[in-house]
């Protein structure tokens, strides 16, 4: 008999487009409050052989903090081999750089201010990190 792996398999992808299951999941992997959760059409598979190897997707979130709701945007990326690290970390910068990720403000001062909303990357591996 063979049960379905969420770690690889479409199982985890279905979880994660049922709202409420992935605030769920993401409130327990963060172990913050996630008020509101919108998945951002953003998703990219990659397959070696046929076999899903990589798993990533955005999702745009309001964490309750005490001082009120924050939007922070997660990356969320499952991968079976650690060494998939560098591309995440590139894939992370190129978040920054998007215009949609980012806040303008003005200072009372009339000094224009650009600042990224706050990303916070999940990496799910398979593999241990090594040295």
């Amino acid at each position: 008999m063979q049960i379905a792996n969420p770690m690889y398999d479409v199982v985890f992808r279905y979880l994660m487009r049922d709202n409420e299951i992935a605030k769920l999941i993401l409130s327990t992997i963060t172990g913050e409050t996630i008020s509101s959760l919108i998945f951002k059409p953003k998703e990219y598979s990659h397959q070696q052989e046929g076999i899903p190897t990589v798993l990533r997707m955005d999702f745009a979130a309001n964490i309750v903090t005490a001082k009120g709701e924050t939007l922070v945007l997660i990356e969320l990326q499952k991968d079976r081999a650690s060494f998939e690290l560098v591309r995440f970390r590139r894939y992370i910068g190129e978040q920054y750089y998007e215009r949609a990720n980012q806040l303008i403000e003005t200072t009372a001062k009339g000094a224009i201010i650009i600042k990224g909303i706050p990303l916070l990357p999940i990496y799910i591996l398979g593999d241990k990190i090594t040295k």
